[in-house]
């Protein structure tokens, strides 16, 4: 069977830990998230400068029946 994954720019508005519940809840098997702007102003999510987020992002991606990391890009 394939294997789905959810892009970050899908849902840019979402914050990792988000794009991962909504990616969970909809079935992806995995899902990428942006750490930098795509664009300049735009939006990033710079995780190696929040801990906190950093860490939230990870415990998401264990939890049981969520999704599984398919790329980051920076």
């Amino acid at each position: 069977m394939p294997s789905f994954s959810l892009a970050a720019l899908t849902a840019l508005e979402l914050a990792p830990p988000g794009l991962i519940d909504v990616a969970a809840a909809c079935g992806y098997d995995h899902v990428g998230i942006r750490l930098l702007p795509a664009t300049p102003g735009g939006i990033g999510y710079p995780l190696m400068e929040d801990k906190a987020g950093l860490r939230e992002t990870i415990a998401r991606l264990g939890e049981p029946g969520g999704c599984g990391l398919a790329s980051v890009i920076a």
